[in-house]
């Protein structure tokens, strides 16, 4: 048995590493022609140590290897006969299955006769190794190309290191593969910030254990200060920053670089606990200055010491009142009537309709009376029909006036209308059903939302009865009988008319 001590091999592995040039490298050797392909299915059973002789001496050492995981117990003998013949990838993956195998041997071999990438591909084999003496030895040996392509594999690397591999132009394998460095500096942090200024995305926080703790500090300040959008990663890598001191005026700049400057203010809200109660107000002040009331308003709850009518008021003055009608429910201490007012001051008036279910103790046909009155300009004038039309089936109680103007504004505003007659008292159906059929007569959408809101509506009169016959809607008289219990002979016919010449409606 090998008793080469392990530690000393690491310590001394300089003097395993003397080969001139590539060349003078043992490779693993290549398979033989006498090793078939084999499609059998790995054995249930495990094979011993004596199974695995007995195959070495037929000359089939192949078949211990391909089948090297169905072993136990083997010792350091068999190990060594697979080294030699190349299968060091298939020792080194199932290394459990040797028994009292002296790894400082296998370390040697893989350094020994240059096997670079195996040793760097099973590095977690080998937990006593000093990654630092492995990736000198590689930048020694010319390999530094190999060290860049399996940086991730390595861990705990020095800051000299990474300048080596930065200055052999593998600077973005350093900048992707921080996590395998530690103890890096603030001079360090800074090289990386400022060497490729518009392919900067945020590495050094996200790997901010990779650097000094003591350096921390000063790191996200120096990244406040002139890391651009590397300021984006403070949020996600908040948790890191518990050396860090931030002042109001930092947590003001975050707020700025974020939210004003990059338009990621959800990022802020949805890290608003990360900040300072003391400072929400601030963060309200300068979402809503900003022009970005509504984030403020969506989530609301989730500021402290917030004053809400000061809220409403500041993102009226700014321009953005309809956000507190969206959000309502949210605001405390408001007087709905006062707000319903602003909304059509300000000419927010679909604002108001759309949550109108929101509102308390508001005249609303008074509202929308004053609305129809007032002189607008169109679009907003458009807008607040539209509202008022596709919101119909919350609203109650409305006046007749109302439902008129509807119906003038247009056929999707009329047949919203005329699917919603519930919207209106009762007594003025009558009307509304006339100013209806009169300005869209044979209308099939019309008859269709007409026949949708017939079963929700009382009796009608004659005169209803004859105006639908005559404006081509006579089915609607087919399909609710009930609704005109007193038709004259000639309207009668006419119905039975119809129904004989279409039965199946």
């Amino acid at each position: 048995m090998i008793q080469n001590n392990y530690n000393i091999i690491i310590l001394n592995i300089n003097k395993y590493m003397t080969h001139e040039n590539e060349q003078d490298i043992i490779k693993e050797q290549p398979r033989t022609g006498n090793e078939p392909e084999t499609t059998e299915n790995s054995p249930e059973a495990l094979y011993s140590q004596d199974d695995a002789q007995q195959l070495i001496e037929k000359g089939e050492i192949w078949r211990v290897a391909k089948e090297l995981k169905n072993y136990q117990n083997l010792d350091e003998n068999i190990a060594e006969q697979l080294l030699d013949k190349g299968y060091c990838g298939e020792v080194l993956e199932n290394l459990d299955k040797f028994s009292d195998l002296d790894h400082s041997k296998i370390l040697k071999y893989l350094i020994d006769d240059g096997h670079y990438e195996e040793l760097i591909d099973h590095l977690d084999k080998f937990p006593e190794v000093n990654h630092q003496q492995i990736a000198q030895e590689l930048i020694n040996q010319g390999k530094i190309e190999l060290l860049a392509k399996k940086l991730e594999k390595f861990s705990g690397l020095d800051e000299n290191i990474a300048k080596k591999l930065i200055k052999e132009n593998y600077y973005y394998s350093v900048k992707n593969h921080l996590k395998a460095f530690s103890n890096l500096s603030l001079d360090f942090a800074q090289e990386l910030i400022f060497i490729r200024e518009n392919d900067n995305d945020g590495q050094v926080l996200d790997n901010l254990e990779s650097f000094a703790p003591e350096a921390h500090n000063d790191i996200v300040h120096f990244i406040l200060k002139n890391g651009r959008h590397w300021v984006l990663r403070l949020l996600p890598n908040w948790e890191k920053l518990s050396n860090v001191n931030f002042s109001d005026e930092d947590y003001n700049t975050i707020v700025n670089r974020i939210a004003v400057k990059y338009g990621f203010e959800d990022d802020i809200i949805k890290n608003i606990d990360k900040f300072p109660r003391s400072f929400h107000k601030k963060i309200a002040q300068l979402l809503i200055d900003n022009k970005k009331g509504r984030a403020v308003a969506n989530n609301l709850e989730k500021f402290s010491g917030l004053n809400h009518r000061e809220i409403a008021q500041k993102l009226f003055d700014n321009d953005e009142g309809r956000v507190v009608a969206d959000n309502l429910q949210k605001f405390s201490g408001l007087n709905h009537r006062e707000i319903a007012q602003k909304l059509l001051d300000t000419n927010n008036a679909d604002a108001l309709i759309k949550n109108v279910e929101r509102f308390s103790d508001i005249d609303l046909n008074k509202l929308i009376h004053q609305m129809l009155i007032t002189v607008i300009p169109q679009r907003y004038y458009e807008d607040t029909m539209k509202a008022l039309a596709e919101n119909l089936k919350k609203l109650s109680g409305l006046n007749k006036d109302i439902a008129i103007a509807l119906i003038h504004a247009g056929g999707y505003h009329a047949r919203q209308v005329a699917n919603n007659l519930q919207a209106f008292p009762p007594a003025d159906h009558e009307a509304i059903i006339l100013e209806l059929i009169k300005k869209y007569t044979h209308d099939k959408e019309l008859a269709n939302a007409l026949k949708n809101s017939f079963g929700k509506i009382s009796q009608l009169s004659e005169t209803v009865a004859r105006a639908l016959a005559k404006s081509g809607y006579i089915e609607i008289l087919a399909k609710y009988p009930e609704k005109f219990p007193e038709l004259d002979s000639d309207l009668q016919q006419q119905v039975d008319n119809y129904k004989a010449t279409h039965p199946n409606k």
